[in-house]
């Protein structure tokens, strides 16, 4: 889906779209980094 669509549609549904997306991608992302910080300090823990 494109951002620039729900511009062209309705402006305002569209900047309440793009601002959800951001916040999920966000969220997500910061999910990731501690997943990644657990999954490296066990590979370290099990080498020791």
């Amino acid at each position: 889906m494109n951002a620039s669509y729900f511009g062209e549609t309705l402006e305002g549904v569209g900047q309440v779209e793009d601002y959800s997306l951001r916040l999920v991608f966000k969220k997500a992302s910061q999910q990731y980094e501690v997943l990644n910080k657990k999954k490296r300090s066990n590979e370290l823990n099990q080498l020791t």
